[in-house]
């Protein structure tokens, strides 16, 4: 999902003439990819296109596999995300940087999607295994360490089930979407500290399940709206 919005290349309003934005080689901080991000974000605020372009680099791929993640259709996924990126460009003079930008985003995209399926009967959230980051083929230095994240994959996927809904939560939005611990507590409505203490309860659980599990833990599920299929998938209910 590559390629800047032809539309977004002019902004409605122009960087002002007496303003002097510094080149995007000059941020403070280069290491610091939150402040980076934050003052690429003020100046897309501003008019500066290339710093709007850098941004879209940088967010594409999370958005679209947000999207893609809801609405399980390429071509749905492709326009929505591509919509998206035209609302930020025709908002973006309103981004607040007290959040984070990616977060912002991610909003702006659950809007769209909520929209999106107004005019259809409610779907579930469905994962399937692959889209774990563990099972990134370019992760898998050999074919056989490659089969055994996929099945990893396909066994944690089952075990969303036996967490509570928030950990269900924050675990896809960390590992299957691919959100920042920021952009999480952002979209969740958390500190940063306490999507933290969300994932560490829910790898532990995970971990434990993975370690324990015998056959009588695929019966057990929490009040979490997880349903499973044959083929390992795992489909998720609530509000996304």
């Amino acid at each position: 999902m590559r390629g800047f919005p032809a539309e977004m290349q002019h902004p409605q309003e122009a960087v002002a003439a007496n303003e002097v934005t510094p080149p995007l080689g000059t941020l403070p901080n280069p290491d610091d990819e939150q402040t980076k991000e934050r003052e690429l974000a003020v100046r897309a605020s501003r008019g500066d296109t290339d710093a709007l372009g850098v941004l879209y680099e940088m967010h594409v791929d999370v958005v679209f596999r947000y999207v893609h993640l809801r609405v399980r259709n390429q071509a749905d996924a492709e326009n929505l995300t591509q919509e998206t990126w035209l609302r930020v460009a025709r908002t973006i003079r309103n981004y607040e940087p007290r959040a984070p930008f990616g977060a912002w985003v991610q909003r702006i995209a659950r809007n769209l999607v909520t929209d999106h399926f107004r005019t259809q009967a409610r779907r579930p959230l469905t994962l399937a295994p692959e889209m774990l980051a563990l099972d990134i083929p370019e992760l898998a230095p050999s074919p056989a360490e490659h089969a055994e994240r996929r099945d990893l994959a396909r066994r944690l996927t089952n075990l969303l089930a036996s967490l509570a809904p928030a950990q269900q939560k924050c675990v896809i939005l960390r590992f299957y979407v691919g959100m920042s611990v920021a952009e999480t507590a952002e979209l969740m409505g958390r500190n940063e500290q306490a999507i933290k203490s969300l994932q560490h309860r829910a790898l532990a659980r995970l971990g434990a399940l993975m370690g324990n599990r015998n056959g009588s833990t695929r019966n057990q599920s929490h009040p979490g709206d997880v349903n499973h299929s044959a083929d390992g998938s795992a489909e998720v209910g609530g509000d996304w």
